[in-house]
């Protein structure tokens, strides 16, 4: 099992009510991700920006690596967002949001109105224990990690500055201080690694996992470098890396450590073939990027013709019950869009929205709803 493997929509019984009585356009996203930044420390072998051979296919990528978003208008959007009933924010890019130089105001913001919130980022740069503090009054914390020996670091990230030994080591005592921090929280948030497997990275799965376990984190989770368009294949593990994550699960794995393959993430460059397949997801969640243009979600990010409207000028429930974004999804044909792991998502939903389905047939009731969707 892996981070995406659930479908948290299917928690939400007053949203999927909507959907069924014909009011899908009326339902709220539940969770957005926000990239505060476009700014990053690293220049990953992975990243669509970094890669060379990745940006060249961008021809639409409203990019520059220099962006970040203003301040008094990302505070008012939290605002116009709680005021609608978002329930929880994803930090994400692009870029690092810890590299967003007003990352604390917004974090406590965040709090202040009541959101969850989780934040992913390489840790890797310096961090004060204010920042720290904060960090841990989230539901979950994610360190892209992506190599587990200094060589591989390096290799992989190509992190700014003339010493990477120093960066490397900055990192792991950044995490660990993390760790203590949030183990003295009563509500301890979750704390995982990600792993992207890419050619130059592939011999460190062993040693990834071992580090992760020591410097004390829940788990770490190995997903394939996925492409950004769909083919008729899924992108599948070596039989050399499935037999690692499989060795790092047996000898590595405990009761207070997980190891994860995701075999979701293997799809998501596979067509559906399903040419009435539409993008439900996107009227449950959304994604704002450091310019204020909103995109169905971060894999659309990559071409400007995904960009359902822009925030920066106009109130976001103005913008969220506007006809154009209740219409826009239905421009979203699965299997013309890119690599995507919410395939099986939409394909659940279908035939609620529909009229075929039932709510009764989809809730699942839990203890407590997770908004994270």
């Amino acid at each position: 099992m892996g981070f995406y493997d659930d479908m948290r929509i299917l928690q939400h019984k007053e949203e999927l009510e909507k959907i069924e009585a014909g009011r899908w356009g009326d339902c709220i996203p539940i969770h957005v991700r926000i990239e505060p930044t476009e700014v990053c420390n690293f220049r990953c072998g992975f990243c669509w920006w970094h890669n060379d051979n990745k940006r060249k296919t961008l021809t639409s990528f409203n990019f520059t690596g220099r962006q970040v978003f203003n301040l008094d208008r990302l505070l008012a959007i939290i605002d116009e967002m709680a005021d609608i009933g978002v329930k929880a924010w994803s930090f994400t890019g692009a870029g690092d949001p810890l590299m967003y130089p007003y990352i604390l105001e917004v974090l406590k913001k965040v709090q202040d109105r009541g959101l969850i919130f989780g934040l992913t980022s390489n840790m890797a740069m310096p961090m004060s224990n204010e920042i720290i503090n904060t960090l841990v009054k989230s539901s979950w914390l994610r360190w892209s990690m992506n190599a587990g020996t200094l060589d591989t670091y390096t290799s992989v990230h190509n992190p700014h500055g003339r010493d990477s030994r120093k960066i490397f080591l900055r990192v792991q005592e950044n995490v660990r201080r993390i760790d203590r921090a949030r183990r003295q929280k009563a509500k301890c948030p979750d704390f995982n690694a990600s792993y992207v497997v890419s050619g130059n990275n592939r011999n460190d799965i062993l040693p990834a996992a071992q580090l992760a376990k020591e410097l004390g984190l829940d788990s770490i989770s190995f997903r394939p470098d996925t492409p950004i368009k769909q083919c008729m294949k899924a992108n599948v593990y070596s039989k050399d890396v499935v037999c690692k994550i499989k060795n790092a699960q047996k000898d590595i794995q405990n009761d207070h450590f997980n190891v994860y393959m995701d075999k979701v993430r293997q799809e998501d460059a596979r067509k559906c073939s399903d040419p009435e397949l539409v993008c439900f997801y996107s009227n449950h969640t959304t994604y704002l990027d450091a310019h204020g243009d909103i995109y169905p979600c971060c894999y659309t990010r990559y071409h400007s013709r995904y960009i359902i409207g822009n925030v920066m000028n106009q109130n976001f429930e103005n913008f969220w019950f506007s006809s154009v974004r209740r219409k826009f999804y239905k421009k979203l044909i699965q299997d013309t869009c890119p690599s995507c792991p919410y395939i099986r998502f939409n394909q659940v939903l279908k035939p609620l929205y529909m009229g075929k389905g039932t709510t009764n047939d989809l809730f699942v009731q839990t203890k407590e709803k997770d908004c994270f969707i």
